[in-house]
């Protein structure tokens, strides 16, 4: 069911329960007003009655009977009946008696009593003269009123079914203009394909919940939008990367296979061609640490490790792998406690993220030297990552830390773009964050900063 349907249907609803509650309240108030108006009119003839028998020994009860028959204002059906004090009856106004007069309404016990026979309403009084003490039993129908109470009821079922008529079609007409706004947005959205991902949702009002709607609906656009651009980045450099080595590869392979050769050049090729496959693996194997980075359901698991411990092991693999590479430790502010290189992490990533920055470092460096320089700066530990190398433009700084990202002072050196990617992932799966400190022409600077971990 569609919200429009909904909202009707739910407007209908409580307005029909409304003016129910309303026209039953109404109805059962006059009907209230009608039957005590009804309850005095008899009373007061009753009263009348046994007053005109009491207080004037002239006046028998033939002759009232005969000014009762001769009054105009009778109720319908009128009968009242008055017992003296030992209950035999003195006066009837009429002889035939249409309701049963029973033993209950004959008992004395000094307060009024009110019936219901049928449709007639019964009162017994206890009335007392200074002569006589009478019990009056009056009745009559609310021929009038029950027909005034049957004709407002029937016209209250007939407005109120016009009533939720009319509701119903103006609900549905007001849900339609408070959906409008919604509708506007869905026909907005329908015209955006994903090659139009720039385009925005029109905002008409930024206070209401719509306007918070499509301000929420544009953002998360502009996080598509990024995704699809990332994903078409990605997608074309892991291609680039691929196809590179594949066709080197392949190339050789064709050319060895041409006429018979040396096992020189045979050993040659394929040292060439193992290189190519082991960048392939490598390749690879990054891309598995940076897809497994970027899903949200990361488990990793987290433990107090000293960062200098690894920082040192880091150093000592590289260097080990590339004894060209020069690296430059040093401590600021740092003393000799071990709290103060404790952080919460996981070894592995943490190796990869130090691994990248120091290989970057010496890798673009002009002279294959980094300083990496330790200080303490609040509750965190900061490792800066500086070389001598050619600098980073302002536009290419903004781009840095992308997927497959190189700039073109690096175009040229053996590598992926990925590092740096990786390494910004593994700073904020930590808790921390990594920035490029300076890019001026000659020197460059990382800054890796991590929590330190609290002892208890």
């Amino acid at each position: 069911m569609k919200i429009r349907q909904k909202l009707t249907i739910q407007f209908v609803l409580l307005v029909s329960a409304i003016a129910l509650a309303a026209f039953v309240g109404i109805y059962y108030i006059y009907q209230s007003y009608v039957s005590s108006r009804f309850s005095t009119r008899l009373r007061s003839k009753a009263i009348t009655t046994a007053e005109l028998l009491s207080g004037n020994s002239e006046i028998d009860a033939s002759l009232l009977r005969k000014i009762n028959e001769s009054n105009r204002d009778l109720l319908f059906k009128e009968n009242i009946i008055v017992f003296d004090s030992l209950n035999h009856e003195i006066y009837r106004s009429k002889d035939s008696l249409e309701f049963t007069l029973t033993n209950k309404m004959l008992v004395r016990n000094g307060t009024d009593k009110e019936f219901k026979d049928n449709d007639f309403e019964i009162i017994v009084i206890n009335y007392t003269s200074s002569k006589r003490n009478y019990l009056i039993v009056a009745a009559a129908i609310d021929f009038f009123g029950n027909d005034t109470l049957s004709n407002l009821g029937q016209v209250m079922v007939l407005l109120y079914f016009i009533l939720v008529f009319a509701v119903g079609i103006t609900g549905w007409f007001f849900a339609g203009r408070a959906l409008q706004p919604i509708s506007d947005v869905i026909s907005q959205v329908n015209d955006i394909y994903p090659q139009d991902f720039d385009k925005r949702l029109t905002v008409t009002n930024e206070e209401d919940e719509i306007g918070i709607l499509t301000i929420t609906f544009n953002q998360l656009l502009t996080r598509t939008e990024e995704a699809f651009k990332q994903q078409r980045f990605f997608i074309s450099n892991v291609s680039h990367e691929l196809k590179n080595p594949l066709s080197k590869i392949i190339s050789q392979i064709e050319v060895v296979l041409l006429k018979n050769r040396e096992i020189v050049d045979y050993k040659k090729t394929l040292s060439s061609v193992l290189e190519d496959i082991q960048n392939l693996s490598k390749l690879s194997q990054t891309l598995l640490e940076l897809s497994r980075l970027t899903e949200e359901n990361h488990s990793f698991l987290f433990s107090s490790l000293r960062l200098d411990e690894l920082l040192w092991e880091t150093k000592d693999f590289l260097k080990k792998n590339n004894p060209e590479y020069s690296i430059a430790v040093s401590f600021e502010n740092i003393t000799d406690v071990e709290e103060e290189f404790s952080v919460l992490g996981n070894p592995y990533l943490l190796k990869i993220a130090l691994f990248n920055l120091l290989e970057n470092g010496c890798k673009f460096s002009l002279n294959q030297t980094i300083n990496v320089k330790i200080r303490l700066e609040q509750n965190n530990i900061i490792i800066n990552f500086e070389n001598i190398s050619q600098g980073i433009s302002d536009i290419e700084s903004a781009l840095i830390f992308q997927p497959f990202y190189r700039s073109n002072n690096t175009a040229t050196i053996k590598g992926y773009g990925i590092g740096l990617s990786l390494v910004e992932k593994i700073a904020k799966l930590h808790g921390g964050a990594i920035k490029l400190v300076s890019n001026k022409a000659e020197y460059t600077s990382f800054s890796l900063s991590l929590p330190i971990l609290k002892s208890d």
